[in-house]
């Protein structure tokens, strides 16, 4: 569709790396690329991570939001000196 338009180079709006790799195949120039987020909830995680984890989708967000805070008030051993 993009060769029969005259479109040779595109910023693209996607998390999909195989969309990059395809379109570069087909001769379609990748002049940038804008990752998408969106907002994580209960409803959506389940699926997201299933894209990062099977389809190799570009999710930093997500994974940012799997990393647990330290919680403060947990025990600590002392070190020993």
């Amino acid at each position: 569709m993009l060769q029969m338009l005259s479109c040779t180079r595109v910023v693209l709006l996607t998390n999909n790396p195989a969309k990059l790799d395809g379109l570069a195949k087909a001769g379609i120039e990748i002049a940038g690329r804008m990752a998408l987020e969106a907002p994580i909830n209960s409803d959506n995680r389940r699926y997201l991570t299933a894209k990062a984890a099977r389809a190799g989708h570009r999710l930093d967000h997500l994974l940012a939001s799997l990393v647990e805070p330290s919680d403060p008030d947990r025990d600590v051993a002392p070190l020993a000196t």
